[in-house]
């Protein structure tokens, strides 16, 4: 049973993890597309000949994702931008390749556009070792002349092995970037030649905190959310605006240090809904609220936990959690009761989605982000095709400010201040953004809750051009 979470719209809860710092998910799943160039288990001697250096830069980005059936070593070249863009596609259901960490595959790859690729080939190797402890070094890569005037290609590959490692699966893809001249083209297979190193101690971890055992906090527009955080686990802060939430305004970003494959999120929203079938809920008092629990399925472990109060609500969830232990998923359940949410902490600014943000008749829905006192970034999205014509906005707009139950006109700062007359336009399929900066003719806001209003025109048909007012509400806290 496909199982989705989000604010009114179903979200796929994607896992993203760094390089080097995972345990393997051991999820059960369709083994995954046949890999173009699988090398056996057992190596082939290389043919006679004369052997060649190859000039290589190699990377090494842990991906994961244990399937039963597979064997590694395996190889996979790449040859162009668009097949790079088909193999992600194709393969981020089996190996997390969607990470845009610094050390995560995407971030290991955006460098691979169409200039690289007029004069490299990309080659993948992919491993598996029995402990994520296990570290490669790419040493030196060959060329071997074959009978029919190719060449074999034979990366070789050191496993630095140290003496205690962790007790899980993990996966590898060694990235070898080679001289399109002796690259796929000119290659008739490639031999991966893996040597065993012993390393002495574990790996350093980079996910471990070094400041374990204390109080991880983020503060909003809304309040402060804080935990206790044992020294087995880490915490990230994930800020307004930071991109590094699955869902929720602001938040925390937990990960169990022994399987950080997984990790659970801890974030405040201003909605929150599920959809599917299979759902069961029930209340449960958790860091002194109740607190509404849900499992799809009847699985063994909670999918989410909603804290409903009448003037906060904090969501939990996570990314499966295929890789934990029964202990971890108590270590989780042991961080959620020290959960506190002081209203009384509160930081910088945030949109908040309102009816009068969209407008279905074009199609268009406004949004704000990056809110100061002094300005914000308006973006108007197109969500779905309407016979409109040319959608167009401008520089203009109004700020208004909640007093009460009312909404009056913030004060300007000048007399008969105008705004440049330009016209944006908005894409039939895409958005469109705009930075505005309001210090010149409000100042500086005071905290409080506002709302900006800008007019589309739309110029389908005949006659004057059409004016369809938005709104976004947003929120400057004290």
């Amino acid at each position: 049973m496909k199982r989705t979470a989000a604010f009114f719209l179903c979200l796929c809860l994607l896992a993203a993890m760094p390089a080097g710092c995972a345990r393997t998910a051991g999820r059960e799943e369709a083994p995954p597309p046949e890999a173009e160039g699988t090398v056996p288990e057992t190596q082939e001697p290389a043919p006679e000949g004369r052997v060649t250096e190859v000039e290589f830069e190699a990377k090494v980005i842990r991906t994961d994702g244990y399937h039963d059936g597979e064997t590694y070593p395996k190889s996979v070249w790449i040859t162009s931008a668009g097949e790079l863009g088909e193999y992600i596609e194709a393969n981020k259901d089996y190996y997390w390749l969607e990470s845009t960490g610094d050390a995560g595959f995407r971030a290991a790859v955006s460098e691979y556009d169409d200039a690289f690729f007029a004069a490299h080939d990309l080659l993948f190797v992919l491993l598996e070792e029995g402990s994520g402890s296990v570290r490669h070094e790419v040493t030196q890569v060959t060329a071997v002349p074959s009978a029919d005037g190719k060449t074999v290609i034979r990366p070789e590959i050191d496993r630095l092995v140290p003496d205690v490692g962790t007790d899980d699966m993990a996966e590898w893809h060694v990235i070898i970037e080679i001289e399109k001249k002796i690259g796929k083209n000119a290659s008739e297979e490639v031999t991966p030649v893996l040597t065993e190193k012993r390393a002495s101690g574990l790996p350093e971890s980079p996910c471990r905190s070094e400041t374990g055992g204390d109080t991880a906090s983020v503060a909003g527009p809304y309040g402060q959310i804080s935990v206790y955080i044992p020294d087995t686990w880490t915490a990230e802060a994930a800020p307004v605006d930071s991109g590094k939430l699955m869902s929720g305004l602001y938040g925390l970003i937990l990960r169990p240090a022994d399987a950080p494959a997984d990790h659970m999120e801890l974030y405040w929203t201003d909605s929150f809904g599920v959809c599917g079938t299979g759902l069961s809920e029930e209340k449960r008092t958790i860091a002194g609220t109740e607190a509404t629990v849900g499992t799809f399925d009847g699985g063994a472990h909670w999918d989410f936990i909603v804290f409903r109060e009448e003037e906060f609500q904090v969501v939990a969830q996570h990314t499966g959690g295929y890789s934990w232990t029964n202990a971890i998923w108590e270590e989780a359940m042991a961080i959620l009761d020290t959960l506190r949410f002081d209203t009384g902490v509160t930081e910088g600014g945030a949109g908040r989605f309102i009816p009068e943000s969209e407008d279905d008749e074009i199609g268009v829905i406004m949004e704000v982000s990056h809110v100061t006192a002094g300005g914000l970034t308006v973006t108007f999205r197109k969500y779905d095709e309407r016979d409109t014509g040319e959608l167009v906005f401008g520089e203009g707009y109004l700020l208004t400010r909640q007093e009460g139950d009312d909404w009056t006109e913030v004060p300007t700062i000048i007399e008969n201040g105008a705004f440049n007359d330009i016209g944006y336009i908005i894409p039939p399929q895409g958005e469109a953004e705009l930075k505005t900066d309001w210090e010149w003719l409000y100042g500086k806001l005071v905290p409080g809750t506002y709302r900006i209003t800008k007019t589309v025109w739309s110029t389908s048909g005949e006659g004057p051009a059409s004016a369809y007012p938005l709104t976004a509400q947003f929120i400057l806290a004290g």
